[in-house]
């Protein structure tokens, strides 16, 4: 991964911004994976910003791989803080800001 080439391991990342081009559910999976795998490699980071491509068809199964994303982001503590249709293009394209939060956040209380 780049973030090991560039000697980032272990280091905070303030903001992520990811654009490109439909890769961001082969990206995240592989990131995610990861951290689940040498959470010491993975850098701490506090917010991503992205843009999510569903295709111009909007299939069921580009949905269900934006509903599984969004669960990876879940995994991770992340919480969605902005989000906004991308209107300017007509694939469906849609832009999200994400925040890592306390794990506790994501607890319900009883």
């Amino acid at each position: 991964m780049v973030m090991n080439e560039l000697g980032h391991q272990n280091r905070q990342i303030h903001i992520l911004k990811v654009d490109i081009e439909g890769g961001e559910f082969s990206f995240f999976e592989e990131l995610f994976q990861s951290s689940n795998n040498d959470q010491r490699d993975l850098p701490y980071i506090r917010q991503i910003l992205f843009e999510i491509h569903l295709g111009a068809d909007r299939s069921e199964s580009s949905c269900r791989r934006a509903h599984k994303l969004f669960e990876l982001f879940r995994s991770q503590n992340f919480a969605i803080f902005h989000k906004e249709a991308n209107v300017a293009n007509a694939q469906n394209l849609f832009e999200y800001a994400m925040l890592r939060l306390n794990p506790s956040f994501f607890i319900s209380p009883l």
